[in-house]
């Protein structure tokens, strides 16, 4: 048996790095970059509002940053007309009456509002990057899509580090995955042990009394671990029939 040239190791070395690549890693990849600008976004609009409230202490956060931004971007307390370049949501917002804002320069007024362009062009990258993710896990993670919704099954997928990992983890390891510290901490210093991780997301496990969580907990790592599995290998649809067994029993369990 002839041995290996360098060559061929090399070029065999190289086409498994080509071949390497799945779409989970651009997932991932994606999923670590929101949650980083998730992160930045908060911190540089406390920034923002901080600066503004100098100019504008009367204008309030509102649930949608971006009819915040509009207004620092676009409204002028100097001049009244410039209330009509603003969208309806942002006009809602803006102050009525005097303001006790200081006055500012013409120069500090145009830094914030570049300031403002740029932060709002930071949420349309979020935003895009979000609906990227989705439409990727939806397209390999379809069953998980539909029981759990995109983000919490991207997350389970991210936690896991990989569709085919979370689809060979027991039902009883996906319950807890994301709680890795709570679960260091029972076994070390035999604290109580996690009833849930990520999974506390699910919308069933949202103000369900305390004494059901960890069924309920349970119920659904199961469906998710056959989701996964389907997902991962069979490729059959059969997330309807899950989620609807999964409601049953419920329903059955808090009655």
């Amino acid at each position: 048996m002839s041995a290996i040239s360098r060559d061929e190791l090399l070029k065999k070395v190289k086409d498994q790095l080509r071949n390497a690549y799945t779409t989970e890693d651009f997932v991932q990849q994606a999923s670590l970059t929101i949650d980083d600008l998730d992160h930045v976004l908060n911190v540089m609009f406390e920034h923002l509002h901080n600066w503004y409230s100098i100019y504008l202490p009367e204008l309030q956060d509102t649930d949608d940053r971006r009819v915040y931004l509009e207004v620092v971007e676009k409204y002028s307390k100097d001049d009244p007309k410039s209330i009509n370049s603003l969208n309806e949501e942002a006009r809602k917002c803006v102050p009525i009456g005097e303001s006790i804002g200081a006055k500012v320069d013409k120069e500090d007024l145009e830094a914030l509002r570049e300031f403002a362009r740029r932060l709002r062009e930071m949420y349309d990258l979020r935003e895009y990057l979000d609906q990227y993710r989705n439409k990727k896990v939806e397209a390999i993670a379809r069953n998980l899509s539909y029981l759990l919704g995109t983000a919490l099954a991207t997350k389970l997928i991210v936690e896991a580090k990989g569709l085919k990992r979370l689809a060979n983890l027991p039902a009883s390891s996906i319950q807890v995955l994301g709680a890795e510290k709570a679960l260091f901490m029972h076994l070390t210093a035999h604290t109580r042990p996690p009833k849930h991780g990520i999974i506390f997301l699910h919308p069933a496990l949202r103000g369900m009394k305390k004494a059901y969580r960890g069924k309920v907990a349970r119920m659904i790592a199961a469906k998710v671990s056959i989701a996964a599995k389907a997902d991962a290998y069979s490729k059959n649809f059969i997330a309807p029939a899950l989620k609807e067994d999964l409601e049953k029993r419920i329903k059955a369990l808090v009655k």
